[in-house]
Order: structure tokens, then C-alpha cells, then sequence
């Protein structure tokens, strides 16, 4: 892992169990469920992060868990992408981040209890160059049937 980056998942909604030290949300099936990721630079030198930073795009991606325990089916957008040149250069003390709306991108129409987490690969789709994927802490997200 490069030294000093940590990564982050936002739930705005959520609020914190400390019984089981985890985040939950609720949601109404059918309403957008809207998280932030953030990646930020904890240590003292540059890091080079790439430009491409698509949810499923090789270097960041969720892990959807579904109430039945199973991988939730990723459904976009799936396009074939010119990775871009260059890298973002993330500074000592600063931190990039983007929200992403995960009911446009997995299949959450099923009520019940989700699990969520995003990781990032700092390598991207290559070998691993010996780094670790960086995993957030797991969310629990829970849709509703519509009243």
C-alpha cells in the first residue's frame, strides 16, 4: 500500500451501532443510495493515484453483498474505457473523493439488509507490485418496500 493512503467510505444517511461497530442506512426501494469515497493522503510525500477512478474500473470497485449473503450483480455502466495518461497527484493532507448513487449501479431491488465496502488497487488491473487492495469498512445499507 502506498505509505499514508487510507480509504474511506461516506454513507451520509448512516448512523453507527457501537455494538457491533458498524454503519447502518435505510432506504425506501426504488430511492437513490448515495455514498462518497474518499481517498487520502495521510503521509508525507506525493502519491500518484490514477485518472481513471470509475466505480468497477480496475482501481476502485465495491463489493455489494446482497440479504442472501451473495455478490450483488453490477449493472453499469460496463463500456470499454481509454485509460487516461497521466496520474492525479494527491499532496500531503489532501484527499480526493467523489460520490456514486450504488442503486444506478447494482441490482438493490430485493428488500432486505445489504453489506457494502469499496476497495482500491493501487496497481490497477496488473500484478499487484506487492500492494495490498485497500478495503473501507463495511456499511450496511437496508431497502425497504415502498409503503
Amino acid at each position: 500500500m502506498p505509505a499514508g493512503l487510507s480509504v474511506t467510505l461516506d454513507v451520509p444517511t448512516a448512523t453507527f451501532d457501537p455494538r457491533v461497530h458498524m454503519w447502518f442506512a435505510r432506504y425506501k426501494k426504488g430511492e437513490p443510495v448515495v455514498v462518497g469515497v474518499r481517498l487520502a493522503n495521510n503521509g508525507d510525500r506525493v502519491i500518484e493515484l490514477s485518472p481513471l477512478l470509475l466505480p468497477q474500473a480496475m482501481w476502485l470497485s465495491f463489493e455489494v453483498n446482497g440479504p442472501d449473503g451473495r455478490e450483488v450483480r453490477f449493472l453499469g455502466p460496463r463500456s470499454k474505457i481509454k485509460v487516461p495518461k497521466g496520474s492525479i497527484r494527491l499532496e500531503p493532507g489532501c484527499f480526493w473523493g467523489s460520490t456514486f448513487n450504488l442503486a444506478e449501479l447494482f441490482d438493490l431491488r430485493k428488500p432486505g439488509t445489504y453489506s457494502v465496502r469499496a476497495a482500491y488497487r493501487p496497481t490497477g488491473p496488473g500484478p499487484s507490485g506487492g500492494f495490498a487492495i485497500i478495503f473501507t469498512e463495511e456499511a450496511r445499507i437496508s431497502i425497504e418496500s415502498r409503503s
